[in-house]
């Protein structure tokens, strides 16, 4: 039974084969769009966790950059560091060490002398290893950010796809 627009009741008729046919339809149409829903939640949610490795990528990437700049500043200053030893061993070859023992001057200065060159020695050694050991460093870093660039290349490219399809749904 059923309420007509005058307030009078009447007898309802059974549903017709079109009627069950578009409850039919109907009903898939809402597990469609359930379906549908759902898929986008789940492709928002893998978008969003994407960004955020994104910017976690980003992130270490700029701070490997300035760590490398400082270790670039770094080799920049033991390359000045070793050019002044250069030169002051420059300057000892011009009077070389037996020049110095068998020149004129007092046994005192002779062992002033060999001391001295006895820690310019000393001292290119320990440059060299610094040198090597910051040269590694660097050259590490280096190598560590060409990694992180292309993980920033990748993620970028699956974070496009999925922003596409994301896209495709909408």
């Amino acid at each position: 039974l059923s309420l007509n627009l005058g307030g009078e009741l009447r007898a309802e008729s059974p549903p017709t084969r079109q009627q069950t046919h578009l409850d039919g339809v109907k009903k898939q149409l809402a597990a469609q769009i359930e379906t549908l829903r759902q898929e986008l939640i789940t492709r928002a949610a893998k978008t969003q966790a994407q960004q955020r490795q994104l910017q976690t990528i980003e992130s270490r990437l700029a701070a490997l950059i300035f760590t490398e700049e400082s270790e670039k500043e770094r080799l920049m200053g033991l390359r000045k560091s070793l050019t002044k030893l250069a030169i002051t061993l420059q300057k000892l070859a011009r009077r070389p060490p037996e020049a110095i023992i068998v020149g004129p001057g007092s046994a005192i200065d002779t062992a002033r002398a060999a001391l001295l060159l006895e820690s310019a020695v000393a001292r290119v050694s320990l440059a060299g290893q610094m040198l090597r050991v910051q040269i590694d460093k660097t050259a590490e870093t280096r190598r560590t950010i060409e990694t992180e660039q292309e993980n920033l290349r990748q993620m970028t490219a699956v974070y496009r796809q999925e922003q596409q399809q994301l896209e495709a749904l909408l």
